[in-house]
C-alpha cells in the first residue's frame, strides 16, 4: 500500500525526470510502478482483514499488534520475486 501511495504521489515526476536512485530504492520504485489496481485492492483488503479500518499503515508505535514476522517476510519475498 505504501508503494502504491508513493508511486501515485511521485510517479509522474520520476517518469519525467528519471532521477538516479541508489540500490534498493531504484528497485522499490520500479516495483511500485508496476502495481496493478487489483494488487493494490487485494493488499488494502488484506490490511483491513488484519487490522480493521483503523489499523496502522506502518510499524509501531501502535496499540494494534503486528502480524507474525514470517507473514511480513513472506510478503516481502513475494514482491521482490516479481
Amino acid at each position: 500500500m505504501q508503494a502504491a501511495d508513493i508511486w501515485q504521489e511521485l510517479g509522474e515526476w520520476i517518469t519525467a525526470n528519471k532521477p538516479q536512485f541508489g540500490p534498493g530504492t531504484k528497485e522499490r520504485f520500479e516495483m511500485a510502478s508496476k502495481l496493478t489496481p487489483e494488487e493494490v485492492s487485494f493488499h488494502a483488503s488484506l490490511h483491513t482483514d488484519l487490522y480493521g479500518t483503523r489499523g496502522p499503515l506502518s510499524s509501531p508505535p501502535s496499540s494494534v499488534p503486528l502480524p507474525p514476522c514470517y507473514v511480513l517476510h513472506c510478503r516481502s519475498l513475494h514482491y521482490r520475486a516479481k
